[in-house]
């Protein structure tokens, strides 16, 4: 039985002022960000040091995929590891050849401060994400919803698409003080109930109530992952 947390996901972008804390934060959260572009969706991707933490749901059916880096190289990536219990993976970079010409002699790693983890926060506790829908991976506001466990034989009860969202899934999640959450999986579907409730409440439903929830494995299996598969 694994650990998982929810988060409400907004297409709400984090807008920080100039030479903020906020803004430093958002910028830490970007150089560790990848977008991920299979024949199906777009997603995004994590970077803890070299190497480069996803989604298995985004890449489950593809051998290679083609990753962008926040300096503009565009290049393709191979699945190399897989972690079937735990619904993430490992790319790694098939080429050393960015888009701007030039060959590099290393793959990219993540300048700056060492990635800190936090402990998971209350519901309602504000958090941060990267969406990559429009190409690019924009910081966005979110906020935690709940802990619970993932097992095989409660599928039917967490319900997860493992299709959507759309540029989110694969993203890494984040505290507003830039400190490492987890990386979300896939989108909850909403069980009949949930959906009767929203139709019978129409538009006196609450918005935040109607925003996806979205499952996202907590920072420390993640992180063991990314030791285990290096």
């Amino acid at each position: 039985m694994q650990k998982a947390f929810l988060f409400v996901s907004t297409n709400v972008e984090v807008a920080p002022e100039d030479d903020s804390e906020l803004q430093q934060v958002v910028q830490s959260i970007v150089r560790r960000a990848l977008v991920v572009e299979t024949p199906d969706l777009v997603g995004a991707a994590v970077m803890i040091g070299n190497t480069i933490i996803t989604s298995l749901f985004l890449v489950r059916n593809f051998t290679m995929v083609n990753i962008r880096f926040g300096d503009g190289d565009r290049i393709q990536a191979l699945i190399t590891a897989r972690d079937e219990q735990n619904n993430i993976a490992k790319l790694r970079e098939a080429t050393l050849a960015g888009t701007h010409g030039k060959l590099r002699t290393e793959p990219h790693k993540v300048s700056g401060d060492r990635l800190k983890i936090a402990k998971l926060r209350d519901i309602g506790s504000p958090l941060l994400t990267t969406n990559t829908a429009s190409g690019k991976p924009v910081v966005s506001v979110a906020g935690m919803s709940y802990v619970t466990h993932l097992c095989e034989r409660k599928e039917e009860m967490w319900r997860i698409d493992h299709g959507s969202p759309r540029g989110i899934m694969g993203s890494g999640v984040w505290n507003d003080s830039g400190e490492f959450l987890g990386l979300s999986i896939g989108q909850k579907i909403p069980s009949p109930f949930e959906q009767s409730h929203f139709e019978d409440l129409g538009n006196l439903a609450d918005p935040v109530q109607k925003l996806p929830r979205v499952y996202a494995l907590p920072a420390e299996a993640v992180l063991d992952f990314a030791e285990r598969a290096t």
